[in-house]
């Protein structure tokens, strides 16, 4: 997990979690920061330099490449709640 403080969710905000770094997720994480309130709080990708990438692309508070520790993100999609359920049930 990489935190970064300067980029904290905005004060009574929504916060989101996106799991993944796909297309959709890009899209969905460009209109989310139009939201007067709504903040993107954490991201997931399978691999840890994807997810700083997009923590410092969408101004993430947190990024994660382990599922166990990103399990209370929210999802943000139907086709990333779908990968999610698929990952947990594949959890060793």
């Amino acid at each position: 997990m990489v935190e970064t403080g300067e980029k904290s969710a905005k004060a009574g905000a929504f916060g989101w979690g996106i799991i993944g770094s796909g297309e959709s997720a890009r899209r969905f994480a460009s209109d989310l920061s139009l939201l007067p309130d709504a903040a993107l709080v954490a991201n997931h990708s399978r691999m840890l330099s994807s997810a700083e990438k997009f923590r410092e692309t969408f101004g993430s508070a947190s990024a994660y490449a382990d599922l166990d520790s990103s399990s209370q993100i929210p999802p943000s999609t139907p086709s990333t709640s779908q990968h999610r359920a698929r990952c947990i049930s594949h959890r060793r």
